[in-house]
C-alpha cells in the first residue's frame, strides 16, 4: 500500500494563488492586504493579478480536481473572497474555511499559519499526512513543518507555476489529466 495522499489543501493567497502585479496608478501591488485598493480594480488587471487567463484557467482545473481546501492568508478574507468570486475561482471554497487577518480563527492564533492548519485538523479531525499546505513564505513553510502539523509545498516563483500545480496534483493522488481542455476554458469569454 503506498503512501497516504493529502485530501485537504491549505492554500495561500497572494503569491501564491495569485500572483499579484504592480498598479502603477497607485503605486502598490496589489495583494489581499490592500483591500480598498483591490476594490478598484477592473476585470482586465483583475485577471492579470492571477496571471493571466490562461494561468485562471489552469487554477481552475487543478482545484476543481482537489478533495478539501481551504486559504489561510495574512490578506484580508474581504479582498480575497471579491477576488475569487471575479475570476471565477470562489465556487471552489467555503466561505467558513477562507481566512484571512480580518478573520476572528487567524487572530485567535496571533496570526501564525501553522497554529492555525493545527487547530483546524484538531477541528475536524485530520492527521497530519491529511493536509498539504501551500505558500511562498519560507517562514510559513517551516513553521508547519517545524510543528510537524501537515506535509508542506514551498511556491518558488510569482504565483503558483504551471509545474508547481502538476506537483501538487501529483502529490495529492491526482491524475495528470487535471489539466486538460483548461486551455479551452481560457480562450473561452
Amino acid at each position: 500500500m503506498g503512501a497516504q495522499r493529502p485530501r485537504v489543501v491549505v492554500l495561500d493567497f497572494d503569491s501564491t494563488l495569485t500572483a499579484p502585479i504592480f498598479l502603477e496608478r497607485a503605486r502598490a501591488w496589489a495583494i489581499a492586504d490592500k483591500p480598498e485598493l483591490l476594490a478598484t480594480m477592473g476585470p482586465e488587471e483583475l485577471v492579470a493579478n492571477f496571471g493571466g487567463a490562461a494561468r485562471i484557467a489552469a487554477l481552475d482545473a487543478l482545484l476543481g480536481a482537489l478533495r478539501e481546501l481551504c486559504i489561510v492568508s495574512i490578506g484580508y478574507k474581504r479582498a480575497i473572497v471579491p477576488q475569487l468570486r471575479g475570476v471565477g475561482l470562489l465556487r471552489h471554497f467555503d466561505a467558513a474555511r477562507i481566512f484571512g487577518q480580518d478573520s476572528r480563527e487567524l487572530r485567535s492564533v496571533g496570526y501564525v499559519k501553522a497554529d492555525l492548519i493545527a487547530a483546524l485538523a484538531a477541528e475536524h479531525g485530520w492527521a497530519p499526512a491529511d493536509i498539504l499546505f501551500v505558500d511562498d513564505s519560507e517562514e510559513h513553510v517551516d513553521a508547519a513543518r517545524a510543528r510537524g502539523v501537515c506535509a508542506t509545498f514551498l511556491v518558488r516563483g510569482h504565483g503558483l507555476s504551471l509545474a508547481e500545480m502538476d506537483d501538487i496534483a501529483a502529490i495529492c493522488g491526482v491524475s495528470p489529466a487535471f489539466r486538460r481542455g483548461s486551455e479551452q476554458r481560457a480562450k473561452t469569454p
